[in-house]
C-alpha cells in the first residue's frame, strides 16, 4: 500500500524515513501521498470520510507516538470530509508539533 501510494508521488527513501518530520509542514506531494495512504489502509473511506477506528494504522505509518493518540482522534474527529490533497492538511493540524 504505501509502496504503491510512494511510487505515484516520488516518495523517495529519505523521504519515507522522515516522514514524521515532513507531515509537520507537509508539500503537496506529501499531502497527495498521505491521502493516496490513508485511502488504501482505510483511514478514510470512499466518500473521504475518517475511519476513527483505523486511524491507529496512520499514527504508525507517519511514526507519531502513541501517548498522542487520544488527542490526535480527537482533533481528527472534527475534520470534514477529505476530498483533496489539500483537506488532508486539516488532518495534519491535528498533530503534534514535537
Amino acid at each position: 500500500m504505501l509502496i504503491q501510494c510512494g511510487k505515484k508521488w516520488d516518495i523517495s527513501e529519505e523521504e519515507f524515513q522522515n516522514m514524521d518530520q515532513l507531515v509537520k509542514d507537509p508539500t503537496d506531494k506529501i499531502l497527495c501521498f498521505l491521502k493516496c495512504a490513508s485511502e488504501k489502509q482505510g483511514t478514510l473511506d470512499e466518500a473521504g470520510n475518517v475511519e476513527i477506528k483505523n486511524v491507529d494504522k496512520m499514527i504508525a505509518m507517519m511514526k507519531l507516538k502513541s501517548e498522542d493518540e487520544n488527542s490526535i482522534k480527537d482533533c481528527i474527529r472534527k475534520v470534514s470530509k477529505v476530498k483533496s490533497c489539500e483537506d488532508f492538511r486539516n488532518i495534519t493540524k491535528c498533530l503534534p508539533s514535537n
